[in-house]
């Protein structure tokens, strides 16, 4: 390995082009707007100075993890860091357990309500495989397969809502046409074309007519 000094005005070293590379796959995992090659030697001629400081320590942080993960260390060994620059304070510590979903009194809105499972955590997700169905389908599928659970709302992960029960002139309309279709309707195309999942997050009643807090939802609904 050797150090390698940043050019952007260089096409020959390839710098922006592993940038912009590396900027669009993570546009494709998490659905936002592809970038051009000139749009990020602009925001990479500007950041420089951010990634020499703050950036860059917490990246190596993260490569540190990396390297542990592809040696295949065990998980005792990872660690979580914690660095505050106003004290030069760097600190390594076990990973935090995950925050466990239980059912009792919600603090926000001071509701009784029943986690389904108990004890989820965000790491959890409900896979609803069927065949780009409708929504009326795709909410009867939800039922017979998560513990009898209704959904009464239905949103993208940005907040779109997709269903919501009480709406009954939209929902009637609704529960006729794809999922897929009102989607992209509501929260834009479903990005890349190639994509044969959407992550949803819900709400609803369990059997008891109970509040359920329920995981997000990962609707494949192409193979």
């Amino acid at each position: 390995m050797r150090a390698e000094e940043f050019e952007k005005d260089d096409d020959k070293n390839h710098h922006v082009d592993f940038i912009t590379s590396a900027t669009n796959l993570r546009a494709y995992n998490y659905q936002i707007k592809p970038s051009r090659k000139a749009e990020c030697r602009l925001v990479a001629g500007k950041i420089i100075p951010a990634i020499a400081t703050t950036t860059a320590m917490i990246t190596g942080f993260v490569q540190l993890e990396i390297a542990k993960y592809i040696k295949q260390t065990p998980l005792e060994k990872h660690r979580m860091a914690t660095v505050n620059l106003a004290v030069n304070n760097y600190t390594l510590e076990m990973l935090p357990d995950p925050i466990k979903k239980k059912s009792g009194m919600d603090p926000a809105t001071q509701m009784e309500v029943k986690a389904i499972p108990e004890n989820w955590t965000t790491w959890d997700k409900v896979k609803i495989e069927a065949d780009d169905v409708t929504l009326e389908t795709f909410l009867e599928t939800f039922k017979e397969q998560h513990h009898g659970c209704s959904i009464d709302t239905l949103a993208s992960t940005d907040g779109k809502l997709l269903y919501l029960w009480t709406d009954k002139t939209n929902a009637e309309k609704n529960k006729k046409r794809k999922l897929t279709e009102v989607y992209e309707e509501v929260a834009g195309p479903i990005f890349p074309p190639s994509r044969k999942y959407l992550v949803l997050e819900g709400s609803g009643e369990d059997s008891d007519s109970n509040t359920a807090l329920i995981p997000r939802i990962l609707y494949q609904f192409k193979k």
